[in-house]
């Protein structure tokens, strides 16, 4: 009977031993499984933080940026994302969390001006509606040069230097005075890392954080 109850127990323990053996293996099956999904999940993330643009032979550049406006009685920030047409723009801008949306659509000297409360205004003076609308204004027309790196093309220049380089650091037109602060990075090629335009009592910042030029 002694015997009979120590092989019981041996049989028992091998058995133990062998459900152990295969929840660890089930264990490790969903630990890879879970890792293998937890890895993909990164991926998916990380690659739709990187905003790409669609490969459209009108699109000329796209950026995503903070911005600061400053005027004389009040200051504004938001992020923006920009998509230069040749003969468009598309701009939205956000605060934290993607509140407060606004949506800038130009084209052919027209502008219009939507919000995350679906209030709109269309018309023909950018400035002037940006102003009445938002509480400020950006010069777009030739903002839209300046974040490359350019002066505008329409407009004559005042006063310009360049780094050694040939890049252009100090501008001066229609009464802006603009400083461009160049760094090289992997998401930003070609555009300036900063940009800063003041003039009077207005000031306007933008720090560039990905980019992407289509065409010339």
């Amino acid at each position: 009977m002694k015997q009979l109850n120590l092989l019981f127990i041996n049989v028992f323990f091998v058995l133990l031993r062998g459900c152990a053996t295969l929840l660890d293996r089930r264990a490790t099956l969903l630990d890879r499984r879970a890792i293998f999904l937890i890895s993909c999940a990164t991926l998916l993330i990380g690659c739709a933080g990187l905003s790409p643009i669609e490969r459209d032979s009108e699109v000329k550049f796209s950026l995503r940026a903070k911005l600061g406006i400053r005027t004389e009685n009040e200051g504004f920030s938001a992020n923006i994302r920009w998509v230069q047409y040749q003969n468009r723009y598309e701009i939205t801008l956000w605060g934290p969390l993607g509140q407060g949306r606004t949506e800038i659509v130009g084209l052919d000297g027209q502008i219009r001006i939507s919000d995350a409360k679906g209030h709109l205004i269309e018309g023909g003076n950018a400035e002037e509606m940006m102003k009445d609308r938002l509480g400020w204004s950006m010069p777009l027309d030739v903002l839209q040069f300046w974040v490359q790196g350019r002066p505008a093309a329409d407009h004559p220049t005042d006063a310009s230097v360049h780094d050694d380089q040939g890049r252009l650091i100090r501008l001066s037109q229609l009464n802006w005075n603009i400083k461009f602060d160049w760094r090289d990075g992997i998401f930003t090629p070609n555009f300036p890392h900063k940009l800063v335009a003041e003039r009077e009592t207005s000031k306007i910042t933008l720090i560039i954080k990905e980019s992407q030029r289509i065409s010339s």
